[in-house]
């Protein structure tokens, strides 16, 4: 690990390749996300070199945070064109967030508080919805989000998915499958 992160402070001193893509006028702001990062990434360095787990983990989390504040700041919006087919359909041009209360049914604690550890009757769970790599599929989910389509649903869950078991109370407008393969500019 220290390697990768020896490597990512020598890409830091790369600033102008780093800003590639940056708006004239988010540079000051993507130019303070490039020294935060390179901060950053010294913390994670000495936690590294110290052998301390935790702080590794807080700085890399850290570290990832800044570079997608500064990816941000490289894609102000979609790379591509959405096919004309889709274009009444909500999407998503950006990144956006969520948080889902689950609880269970029964009322029983099933989750741990992740504040004190101890078992909880609720969790919230942090959801980033990426509309730069699914821009419908993002904004659908956000649309229905907003709607409260989700709200007091019973879910399904298993080890490979988590689904809403019953159909939803108002009918919805198909959503394409959006797939973005690895050095692919848009979703086929």
């Amino acid at each position: 690990m220290a390697t990768n992160v020896a490597d990512s402070l020598a890409l830091c001193q790369l600033r102008d390749r780093m800003l590639v893509g940056v708006p004239a006028t988010s540079r000051p702001g993507a130019e303070s996300l490039l020294d935060s990062l390179t901060a950053s990434l010294r913390k994670l360095e000495l936690a590294v070199k110290t052998q301390q787990p935790d702080a590794v983990s807080i700085r890399v989390s850290d570290a990832l945070r800044t570079v997608a504040e500064l990816e941000l700041l490289q894609a102000p919006g979609l790379p591509f064109l959405i096919p004309k087919e889709y274009q009444t359909l909500p999407r998503l041009v950006g990144r956006a967030q969520v948080e889902l209360t689950l609880e269970k049914r029964d009322g029983s604690l099933g989750f741990v508080d992740p504040v004190v550890g101890g078992p909880a009757k609720s969790t919230t769970l942090v959801l980033t919805l990426d509309g730069y790599s699914a821009p419908l599929s993002a904004g659908n989910f956000l649309k229905n989000v907003l709607e409260g389509l989700y709200d007091n649903r019973p879910i399904q869950v298993n080890y490979t998915s988590v689904f809403v078991q019953a159909p939803p109370s108002r009918e919805r407008p198909p959503i394409p499958l959006e797939i973005l393969p690895a050095g692919v500019r848009s979703p086929l």
